[in-house]
């Protein structure tokens, strides 16, 4: 797991897979980043080949997380079919989704997630 932190802590999963394996491990991550503080959350998911259920509670439960604590979460770098997911299960609105980091670190930072 890489990131990188200012007021936005940036998460960049580098296994290719988020799924009932590897779920866990990366939301107690992020669990452990919300309680040292962490307040706004970009998930860089460019690396991301395949995401499923289980990843997916992890990424809404974080959000969910976040939010009771009065943090956001946005989502970038988005691959396609990880994309068309997220339009599947409504999620893509749901979350504020960007194209790059930069965009999605601003929009947290300007409060427009």
């Amino acid at each position: 797991m890489l990131f990188r932190s200012d007021e936005v802590l940036v998460v960049e999963p580098l296994e290719p897979r988020l799924d009932v394996v590897s779920s866990p491990g990366f939301k107690s991550f992020l669990v452990d980043r919300i309680n040292d503080g962490c307040k706004y959350l970009t998930l860089n998911l460019r690396r991301l080949e395949f995401i499923d259920s289980s990843g997916l509670t992890a990424v809404v439960s974080t959000l969910k997380t976040l939010r009771l604590g009065g943090g956001d979460m946005s989502v970038c770098e988005v691959p396609q079919n990880i994309g068309q997911l997220f339009k599947i299960t409504k999620l893509d609105r749901v979350f504020g989704m960007f194209l790059t980091e930069d965009e999605a670190v601003d929009a947290l930072r300007k409060g427009l997630a």
